[in-house]
């Protein structure tokens, strides 16, 4: 399985990395530091089971990606990660398409529960929170 984790955060990006071999030993998780390279790699070759966008890489447009990676890729399952966004701007996020919030702070059983649910197709739960 491969994933794509849009960060530039080394730390954000290491941590996923493990939470995704604590689901499968195989994956692998591709990252991208931008949209620009993000959009490279999701044209490219690659064969995505989902998305992680961190909603707080800099220079970024949370709310437009995660529109846009909704409208270009709609059948690619998209979580959304943040440590720093507002609970209107998730819950807008999943409003726009995202599977889920995860928060950065969050244990490896939360992120292997939401990465077993968005490759099920299911919302994480977090998501139907935040619509409530």
């Amino acid at each position: 399985m491969e994933a794509l984790l849009i960060s530039d955060q080394p730390l954000a990006q290491l941590r996923m990395r493990s939470m995704l071999r604590a689901l499968d030993r195989n994956a692998t998780l591709c990252e991208a530091q931008d949209m620009a390279q993000a959009m490279g790699m999701l044209c490219g070759d690659h064969r995505f089971g989902f998305i992680v966008l961190d909603l707080d890489t800099r220079g970024t447009r949370p709310l437009m990606n995660t529109a846009l990676l909704r409208d270009l890729w709609p059948s690619l399952p998209l979580l959304v990660l943040s440590s720093k966004a507002s609970e209107s701007t998730l819950a807008q996020a999943v409003d726009l398409g995202a599977m889920g919030h995860l928060p950065k702070s969050a244990d490896t059983a939360s992120f292997v529960e939401a990465f077993t649910s968005v490759l099920a197709g299911r919302p994480f739960p977090s998501a139907l929170k935040l619509a409530a």
